[in-house]
């Protein structure tokens, strides 16, 4: 389990500079999701944890605020990774901090379509094969992009590749996955994003088994219909990752039944009136 605060462009802005020019989006299958640029927060991903004394120094220097840094395994079927990442935000905006030696990425903030915080740009972005024979065309659009085939995330989905960006790959993850999925070679590519805060199960198996759940959520799906066994009676509200609501369950215990709809492989976060809140893909 790894949390997407990691479970996602690199322009330099100045003052009076009208940030909203550029068109933002990205496809959740067939559909094209609008964003909206947010200057003033970017997502930051460094060598390791021992580079950080001194990048914090020379960032706050530039009166620029750093949140903590965290760092997150990575396991998928064929690598495991470590990954050391933070929050940084400025007063009016955040520059190009791609020339320091310690960041290895950097990635920008987004609002939905309601205004609401979607979360920032991650390295990462996933894609699904049409068929296995596709990995090597996969592959060699990789390199030609500069970016790394991390692997399967897991042996569920055999058909589901994460791969890696950094500042020298030929765009950030949002923009890669865009080009990607507009090839029209793969079934899907998707951009991850830092929505921190809620648990991401990279090995939710949704294939008709109930998964246990450590917040005692019981989540599995059949066909169409996504299940979810709550102890005690409470609303339950099923969104997007960017804050879309997707459906909504008045008050009740036992078992809920939420209508998936199109949002096959998407993340999707489920919240609980309670407070309790799991993140989930849904392939």
């Amino acid at each position: 389990m790894m949390k997407t605060g990691i479970l996602f462009l690199s322009v330099l802005f100045f003052p009076g500079m009208n940030v909203f020019a550029q068109e933002y989006y990205y496809w959740n299958r067939d559909k094209k999701i609008p964003l909206e640029l947010l200057p003033t927060k970017k997502y930051i991903l460094v060598n390791s944890l021992e580079d950080t004394t001194s990048l914090k120094e020379i960032l706050i220097a530039q009166d620029i605020q750093v949140g903590e840094f965290v760092v997150d395994r990575i396991k998928g079927v064929e690598q495991t990774k470590y990954i050391c990442w933070a929050i940084v935000e400025g007063k009016a905006f955040v520059p190009d901090l791609t020339h320091n030696e310690s960041i290895l990425y950097e990635g920008p903030f987004f609002l939905d379509e309601n205004r609401r915080e979607a979360g920032g740009l991650a390295e990462s972005f996933s894609v699904g094969l049409k068929q296995e024979e596709d990995l090597p065309l996969l592959e060699q659009l990789a390199a030609e992009n500069n970016v790394t085939v991390f692997g399967r995330i897991t042996s569920s989905f055999p058909l589901h590749y994460w791969l890696d960006c950094t500042k020298a790959s030929k765009g950030n993850a949002m923009e890669l996955a865009n080009q990607f999925h507009e090839t029209g070679l793969f079934d899907y590519a998707y951009p991850g994003f830092s929505n921190y805060g809620y648990d991401y199960d990279t090995n939710l198996d949704l294939a008709n088994i109930d998964i246990p759940q450590n917040d005692n959520f019981g989540i599995f799906a059949v066909q169409d219909i996504l299940y979810l066994s709550s102890p005690v009676s409470e609303s339950v509200w099923l969104y997007s990752c960017f804050g879309e609501l997707l459906y909504k369950t008045n008050k009740q215990a036992g078992t809920i039944q939420m209508p998936l709809g199109n949002v096959k492989n998407s993340i999707l976060i489920v919240r609980g009136s309670s407070g309790r809140a799991k993140k989930v893909l849904i392939n």
